[in-house]
């Protein structure tokens, strides 16, 4: 090969070297700032390929300009390692906090080869002799310079490498394993491609020619690995590769010997006579040869895949691999079920460790994954806990496991552009999973779970004919899932009712009993029985009055007085309770009670020169309770208002409809009522804070009536006051259906 042709080939490396910067920045991988770093890289790359150039300049190039370019190319070389290793870093999405000291060493070694560069600098360092039996060995400044300027390219390279390796061994089996392996393989090359370039012999460049060529390779195969293109799966390409070399090996050699043979006997065969030709002829006999069978194979494969499917039709799939276990009894036992259909999964794709999510609809329309059911107990393998997942309802994979009925390979969510609107956090939750695919299984419209896959026992991907047998699993394993999860669910209801049945009927029992002995209590409270005690004492007072008409009893007759008051409050209150002993609840019409409870008024409020407005609407919806108590609580609360009010003054009274309510609002312009004591109001049993003992006044029963009438009734009942200005009370009584 001429230099002229040595010239233009090795200018292709750096001009290859620029354009995957261009591929790597069009087609960006994933971590942030990791398409920078690596274009710089290749950058650098390129920097050091292209002074292999000023090798071919000869007279042309200026002596200086050479110089700088081949010193410029040194240095590149030496400070890729770093990048290389800060590629992986970022890669490998690893602090860079945390790991520092790695970058330290071959920075450190770097400034130091440029510091002890003689080509640089003037000082000279003294020749080193190391004594070694009966010889020994002399370091010199180049020597020491080379070998610091070795170590600042190789120790990075080595540490990256190691790195990865590290982290390879402990994933498993994955998409993101096997782009790992790729870019593992691209700096083992690297190594062997620096390894071949720090080679410095005089007059010969082949050794950093084929260094070049090897790292472009692995360049090549690096961009490939970041940005996240189809690869296949490294084990199996292995495989075919190696296994393809050996069969083109052996044809080449039998193809090789039948034309040199066949060149002996033919003498009209001058051209290939030649060993270069004979080598030429056998080698484009063979690419033939092998194209031709790859094309038989892949025809014969069509017609194999077609009786495979023919022999496993749709609906015997799961018959021919079911296990002795009767499913139909899953059916009402969800985890169970799932057990059942990762069995199937597992016997018919030969996966490992299959998982099974339950989906249910979350809040702002987020589809939520929760884990149902594993295959097997965890291994070291898989070991973590399955988690829930949430996404998103804008996300692309749940908008895919809704609409769609095909399997969801991660290594497409990872590169492909519809998934790439996906949040990071979303992204990185599916990644730590370690799942190679996920199967929507949809009952009619309705997704019902998830099925999520890690690889086959034999670590090849998953094909065509495993994707239609997972399709047609899902197509009849859905229905019975969303079945067992119907049944579950309703025994679930159906607990929890039974539960409260319980509840309520030991309640129910409690209520009575404490009804009957409230009852009992109530009994003692008989008139004659409480105020006996009052007539004697006003008898004894009376009779001493006349023994001794000078004698003041008018405290003893004012606490008598007092007492009396108390028993006649007592008295009262236990007639008014016990009128609400029992409701009648009937179909009721709410403006009809009203009018007759401001009718019943209508005389009180005319005395007080109280106007009343009204706003009833009609006709109002039905609702269902004792009329003859509804009565009695608006004419509680119409008489406070009336009573209340100021001379002159005005109550208003509203009645409408409110969502499924009735609301009625009662307003009066009377003096208020204070905050602080808004809720005090509801409470009647209390004493008066005027007086130190239950007065006329001091049972206040109105409004705790009204209250108890109205939350008897299922409603509910506030109050709120401006005070100096007046009050509103509010209930709401439900609508009956």
């Amino acid at each position: 090969m001429t230099l002229t042709q040595q010239f233009l080939l090795l200018a292709i490396i750096p001009a290859a070297f620029l354009a995957l910067i261009w591929y790597g920045r069009r087609t960006p991988p994933r971590p942030p700032r990791l398409a920078q770093i690596w274009s710089l890289t290749l950058l650098l790359m390129a920097v050091w390929a292209s002074s292999l150039l000023s090798y071919f300049g000869g007279t042309n190039l200026p002596l200086t300009s050479a110089f700088t370019w081949r010193g410029l190319g040194t240095y590149a070389l030496a400070l890729w390692g770093s990048g290389l290793l800060l590629t992986t870093l970022r890669f490998l999405e690893m602090p860079l906090r945390s790991h520092w000291w790695a970058l330290l060493p071959g920075g450190l070694l770097w400034l130091g080869a440029a510091a002890l560069d003689p080509a640089i600098w003037t000082y000279r360092l003294p020749t080193i002799f190391f004594r070694w039996r009966d010889g020994g060995v002399y370091w010199r400044h180049f020597d020491i310079w080379a070998g610091v300027w070795v170590l600042s390219g190789l120790l990075p390279a080595i540490l990256a490498w190691r790195f990865s390796l590290r982290l390879a061994r402990r994933l498993p089996q994955s998409h993101f394993r096997n782009q790992l392996t790729y870019w593992f393989l691209a700096l083992s090359l690297f190594l062997a491609g620096m390894a071949l370039s720090f080679t410095r012999v005089p007059g010969q460049l082949g050794w950093p020619q084929l260094g070049a060529l090897i790292c472009l390779l692995a360049a090549v195969l690096g961009t490939l690995s970041l940005t996240g293109a189809p690869l296949p799966n490294i084990r199996l390409s292995g495989r075919q590769v190696v296994a393809l070399l050996a069969d083109a090996g052996v044809v080449f050699l039998v193809v090789l010997l039948g034309i040199w043979f066949f060149s002996q006997q033919a003498s009209d065969l001058g051209g290939l006579e030649s060993a270069s030709s004979q080598l030429l002829a056998a080698a484009l006999f063979t690419i033939l040869l092998l194209l031709s069978l790859r094309l038989a194979q892949q025809a014969a494969a069509g017609g194999s895949l077609q009786r495979r499917w023919v022999r496993s039709a749709p609906g015997s799939v799961i018959q021919h691999h079911l296990p002795d276990s009767d499913p139909y009894g899953a059916l009402f036992d969800p985890e169970t079920s799932g057990r059942w259909l990762l069995l199937r999964v597992q016997t018919v794709l030969h996966t490992e460790d299959p998982w099974l999510f339950t989906t249910e609809d979350g809040p702002d329309g987020r589809l939520l994954l929760r884990p149902l059911a594993r295959a097997r107990p965890l291994t070291t393998l898989s070991h973590q806990a399955i988690p829930t997942l949430s996404l998103d309802s804008s996300s692309p994979f749940a908008r895919q496991l809704r609409q769609q009925a095909a399997p969801i390979v991660q290594y497409d969510v990872d590169t492909v552009s519809a998934f790439a609107e996906m949040h990071a956090d979303e992204r990185l939750a599916l990644r730590q999973l370690q799942r190679h695919l996920y199967m929507p299984l949809h009952a009619g419209t309705r997704l019902v779970g998830v099925l999520a896959l890690a690889a086959k026992n034999s670590r090849r991907p998953y094909d065509r004919f495993d994707y239609l047998s997972l399709q047609t699993i899902a197509s009849q394993a859905a229905p019975l899932l969303q079945q067992a999860l119907s049944q579950a669910t309703l025994y679930h209801a159906a607990s929890y009712a039974f539960e409260q049945y319980q509840t309520v009927t030991y309640t129910s029992r409690y209520q009575t009993q404490l009804q009957a002995l409230y009852g009992q209590f109530l009994d003692l409270l008989q008139p004659e029985f409480l105020r006996q005690p009052l007539l004697t004492l006003d008898e004894q007072v009376r009779r001493v009055q006349q023994q001794y008409p000078e004698a003041d009893l008018s405290p003893l007759q004012e606490t008598s007085s007092h007492l009396r008051q108390t028993v006649d409050a007592i008295i009262g209150a236990k007639i008014r309770l016990e009128q609400q002993a029992d409701f009648a609840f009937a179909p009721v019409q709410l403006d009809r009670v009203l009018r007759d409870a401001l009718d019943s008024l209508a005389a009180m409020a005319e005395g007080r020169r109280v106007q009343i407005e009204t706003a009833i609407a009609a006709p109002l919806p039905a609702i269902r309770g004792d009329r003859q108590r509804l009565q009695e609580a608006m004419r509680h609360l119409l008489h406070n208002a009336i009573k209340f009010n100021r001379i002159g003054g005005q109550v208003t009274v509203t009645c409408r409809p409110e969502g499924n309510e009735i609301a009625i609002h009662i307003s009066d312009t009377g003096v208020g009522i204070p905050a602080d004591r808004l809720d005090d109001i509801w409470m009647g049993f209390r004493r008066s804070p005027a007086s130190k003992t239950v007065g006329a006044n001091g049972l206040r029963l109105g409004l705790p009536l009204a209250r108890f009438i109205v939350l008897s009734h299922g409603g509910r009942i506030m109050a709120t006051s401006d005070y100096g200005s007046g009050s509103t009370f509010s209930l709401y009584l439900p609508i009956s259906l």
